[in-house]
């Protein structure tokens, strides 16, 4: 019974966030190999690769950042459709359970009035920015250590360059 709360609990915190709390169609997700490499995971969405890297591990009292980059994979100049506030992301980090630790909108709420198009040449990669997460929960508490699941979702334009991205797995060591 406790599990299948803990999964409703996960499938209503994705639905309400707008992430996937497993893989996603054209994922890539890698977990790094080498001490302070990063662990990435990458989605294509529409004309854009989208990548999230996050430090595989972290310790309290420092902070773990997550980036988000894009890539123009197309032949041509795509626009990036914005609203006034910069960067068009969410992140929401979840225990391997599904129950959500914290959550964040880097720019408060989601825009509605629009901006000048950002162009993008074709092959050129563009970093969005840094989350910073503290290692405490919503509540402000210290997280215990474990493993994490960290997700990150764009609205950059069209339907096609909107979706979640990740998961990328962040250890909390002692």
């Amino acid at each position: 019974m406790a599990k299948t709360s803990a999964r409703k609990r996960a499938l209503f915190t994705a639905a309400v966030l707008g992430v996937a709390v497993a893989g996603c169609d054209g994922e890539r997700n890698t977990t790094a190999t080498s001490p302070g490499a990063a662990a990435v995971a990458t989605k294509t969405l529409g004309p854009i690769e989208a990548k999230i890297s996050v430090s595989p591990r972290a310790r309290p009292g420092e902070k773990a950042g997550l980036s988000v980059d894009l890539t123009n994979r197309a032949d041509s100049v795509v626009q990036l459709e914005r609203g006034i506030e910069w960067p068009p992301f969410n992140v929401v980090v979840l225990r391997p359970s599904g129950d959500t630790v914290w959550a964040r909108n880097p720019q408060g709420l989601i825009a509605l009035v629009a901006m000048a198009p950002i162009p993008m040449e074709p092959g050129e990669t563009r970093a969005l920015g840094v989350v910073e997460w503290d290692l405490r929960d919503a509540r402000g508490r210290v997280v215990d250590p474990g493993t994490y699941l960290v997700h990150a979702k764009l609205w950059i334009g069209g339907p096609q360059m909107r979706g979640p991205i990740g998961p990328v797995t962040l250890t909390v060591t002692r």
